[in-house]
């Protein structure tokens, strides 16, 4: 359990990082331990790391700010003799395949971690739609990849974005029947199934075509 940049460890309500206590190898909450499990005096922590510019503000704020939970778990470790060490940190592993220097990562590594990470799981959108619909000749990747070539007005990005994953929330969600006609609401109702859409749909497809080069197909 790594002190630094921890969430569950907040000193002044945000996570903190000590330059000397690194550089001293301190980095976990066993480092702040004695070896029976109890927490350093400060006394013996500055001792023991040889730190010069720590006080005892420094120290009794960290301890303080390491929940309860932590401090059990980290005894438990030390305990059983499953310490992290230097190694650990140096190749921490992400999941079977990826590991990552701890020791040595910058925010622009933590920063590629994010944008090449990959959802295995289906998106849950598609399966919304092969209930209503049949969706064998649809090519969903292309259709997920559409969004930012919708249109520049972001709203209209977003309703597109949100229409795909069947998120928009009709009458049907709020326990309620269409106020154009009574049937039951939905989704595939609404955008459909209703006639008033169908009048407005046909009349906006005949209007961008009247107006511009481009063919929409409807």
């Amino acid at each position: 359990m790594i002190i630094y940049k921890n969430k569950a460890i907040l000193v002044g309500a945000k996570p903190f990082f000590f330059q000397e206590w690194f550089s001293k190898g301190i980095r976990t909450i066993t480092d702040l331990l004695d070896n029976e499990g109890n927490v350093l005096s400060f006394l013996d922590f500055k001792s023991k790391y040889h730190l010069k510019k720590t006080n005892f503000l420094h120290f009794y704020q960290v301890i303080s700010a390491i929940p309860h939970h932590l401090l059990v778990k980290a005894r438990e470790m030390m305990s059983s003799g499953n310490v992290p060490g230097e190694k650990d940190l140096t190749c921490f592993p992400l999941d079977e395949s990826n590991t990552i220097n701890l020791l040595r990562a910058k925010s622009k590594e933590f920063n590629r971690l994010l944008l090449h990470k990959t959802h295995t799981n289906p998106h849950s959108g598609p399966n919304r739609w092969e209930r209503s619909i049949s969706s064998d000749k649809i090519i969903w990747k292309e259709i997920f990849r559409s969004i930012r070539g919708t249109c520049h007005e972001n709203k209209l990005r977003e309703f597109h974005f949100e229409f795909i994953h069947r998120i928009i929330v009709t009458r049907k969600e709020l326990f309620s029947d269409c106020i154009y006609c009574g049937e039951a609401d939905s989704i595939v109702h609404s955008f459909n199934k209703l006639s008033i859409y169908n009048v407005f749909h046909s009349g906006s497809v005949a209007m961008v075509q009247c107006n511009s080069q481009f063919h929409v197909q409807s």
